[in-house]
């Protein structure tokens, strides 16, 4: 089970659990973007202190149709815990959870400020 928490701004905001290369868990925070179908994504500097392996770059839709290249790298978070593989797409924004992490999962969201999120195994 996975504790979040809803901001003044309506945004989702789910701990998360990164792992770097000598194995070492790194607590962070990222919105959930229901628009996402990845896993997640997070800024370089971060991706750096991982010290994660680069991927090649993939080709993304945006929301306003318009296409783009993201670099991507392989990643390690423990979800549900789980340590679990994931394509993480690096992006010059506050990390971002996608779909494909939270798919197998019920999300239940109190849309208010401060009101509490709930994402559990199915």
């Amino acid at each position: 089970m996975v504790n979040g928490r809803v901001d003044a701004d309506l945004q989702v905001w789910i701990p998360i659990e990164l792992v770097d290369i000598h194995g070492t868990s790194h607590s962070t925070e990222a919105v959930l973007d229901t628009g996402f179908d990845g896993s997640l994504s997070l800024p370089r500097d971060l991706i750096n202190r991982l010290g994660w392996e680069p991927e090649l770059p993939v080709g993304v839709m945006m929301a306003n149709g318009e296409r783009t290249l993201w670099d991507t790298w392989d990643g390690v978070v423990i979800w549900h815990t789980k340590v679990r593989d994931v394509l993480v797409f690096e992006v010059e924004q506050p990390p971002l959870l996608g779909m494909e992490l939270v798919a197998g999962s019920q999300l239940t969201i109190q849309a208010r400020e401060g009101g509490q999120v709930l994402i559990e195994e199915l």
